[in-house]
């Protein structure tokens, strides 16, 4: 017999009722399943490890939006699973290149990586319309407080997996920083949890080589003071700034300084965005919407960072849906998008990248600074509405820079 609350509806299973061990997990997993994971520090390393052990767990699908972490499905019984991200897997160097390349080519040989190239901000309509089916949510998220659990830095499109999904399970640890923002989900809608405290992976953790390339970018430093002297000069006070994910971006940081009331709103907060937020060079005063807050949809940092966000109301943390919503950035004035080319084709098409890795050094970009119009949200925005401002700002390297 079902148990009923006061008013005669089915009373909800209680809280207590729902953990399992991380053994238990592929036992909720049937075989065939579509598995929604998290990215970067919010990906479930331990719940990933049990389904690799797990003999009879095959035909999974993983699906990640930005792969990152301690991925075992990539280099153990890669045959039984299949993975499908929302950013090349190529540009995934956790691992190291020698054996990502290897684990790579054997994943394309095989047909068990699939890549899905489009706006970051037309995802959930996948959802929506079916063409991208989910069985399963695996999600990192914090301990439950006063009726629910918050994603932390993972937001990303993860509300939008977890609404499609039909079985929700919670990685619950107590290091995730609970954030402001769109990032709560309710514990009713968690199917099961278990609880796994360890520490969330750094940016070094996650992408060593990724480390090595924002410091180096393969380019003498003259080259890149260039770039941020020249970028620096096209970004007026009071702008709000938006960030690709090439290394490139990182040569304007040391100069932002020189200007007054900048504003935040990009994918992705990382640690020079985390340190001029910190010594109030992006105090968000004098941004058109979400005034006094800084909006990113996911992050990744040091451990100063993880604590720098937790409980932290000047940062606010929403999906990509609309933190990429062109219409969301056409209310923005001064918007500036600035990103990293790798090149342009004859017909001015340039081609962008989240990370560049070993292309950047085999690509026409650098410390020539050029204005083109991008294909991307940000660009698009500008015909929308705000200011009616074209800026987005893409860094280029000549192959002469003496």
């Amino acid at each position: 017999m079902v148990a009923e609350n006061e008013r005669g509806s089915p009373a909800l299973p209680s809280w207590e009722s729902k953990e399992i061990t991380v053994d238990q997990v592929p036992e909720k997993i049937p075989n065939g399943s579509n598995v929604y994971i998290g990215s970067c520090g919010s990906t479930p390393e331990c719940v990933l490890q049990a389904l690799v052990e797990c003999p009879k767990a095959t035909d999974i699908q993983i699906i990640q939006m930005l792969p990152g972490g301690d991925l075992p499905h990539l280099r153990e019984n890669v045959d039984r699973f299949r993975t499908s991200s929302f950013f090349s897997m190529s540009k995934n160097i956790y691992m190291g290149p020698d054996q990502l390349s290897s684990i790579n080519s054997y994943l394309k040989k095989e047909g068990l990586a699939d890549y899905r190239p489009m706006s970051f901000s037309s995802v959930p309509r996948l959802l929506e319309e079916k063409i991208v089916k989910v069985d399963i949510a695996i999600i990192k998220v914090t301990p439950p407080h006063k009726g629910f659990c918050c994603l932390g830095f993972g937001v990303e499109h993860t509300l939008s997996f977890v609404q499609a999904a039909r079985v929700v399970i919670a990685d619950i640890t107590t290091h995730m920083p609970w954030t402001e923002g769109r990032s709560k989900i309710p514990v009713k809608d968690i199917d099961w949890w278990l609880q796994h405290d360890a520490p969330i992976k750094t940016t070094e953790e996650l992408w060593p080589e990724y480390i090595k390339d924002t410091r180096e970018n393969g380019q003498p430093q003259v080259v890149l003071d260039s770039i941020g002297k020249n970028v620096i000069k096209l970004i007026p006070d009071g702008a709000t700034l938006k960030f690709g994910w090439s290394p490139f971006t990182y040569s304007v940081f040391p100069y932002l300084h020189e200007r007054k009331n900048l504003g935040l709103h990009t994918d992705v907060l990382t640690e020079p965005m985390f340190r001029l937020l910190e010594s109030g060079v992006f105090n968000n005063s004098q941004k058109t919407i979400d005034t006094g807050s800084a909006v990113v949809t996911h992050a990744h940092g040091s451990a100063d960072l993880y604590n720098f966000i937790d409980r932290n109301p000047a940062i606010e943390f929403h999906p990509g849906s609309y933190v990429s919503d062109p219409q969301v950035l056409g209310k923005i004035k001064n918007l500036v998008a600035i990103e990293g080319a790798l090149k342009v084709s004859l017909f001015a098409v340039i081609f962008v990248v989240g990370y560049t890795g070993k292309e950047s050094k085999c690509a026409q970009v650098s410390h020539v600074f050029l204005l083109f119009r991008l294909r991307n949200p940000a660009d698009r925005s500008n015909r929308t509405g705000g200011d009616g401002l074209d800026r987005p700002q893409v860094l280029w390297r000549s192959l002469d820079y003496g």
